[in-house]
């Protein structure tokens, strides 16, 4: 079972899987992430990023609507 604070290098991922893993995620959880504005270290810096997009997308969404 992954902890949140395993690194991204502990579970074999290196630069290329990070970007593919970025894609996986986009399209697992329906999300946009800058990537330019992201740093994956860890699962825990995963499991931010998607709730900040998340977050974010949701507020866009609401703001547009309201």
């Amino acid at each position: 079972m992954l902890q949140p604070e395993a690194t991204i290098e502990s579970i074999g991922l290196d630069s290329l899987d990070k970007i593919e893993f970025l894609f996986d995620i986009e399209k697992e959880f329906n999300v946009k992430i800058p990537d330019r504005e992201v740093t994956l270290n860890s699962i825990q810096d995963v499991m931010n990023v998607i709730e900040r997009s998340m977050q974010e997308q949701n507020g866009h969404t609401d703001h547009q609507n309201g």
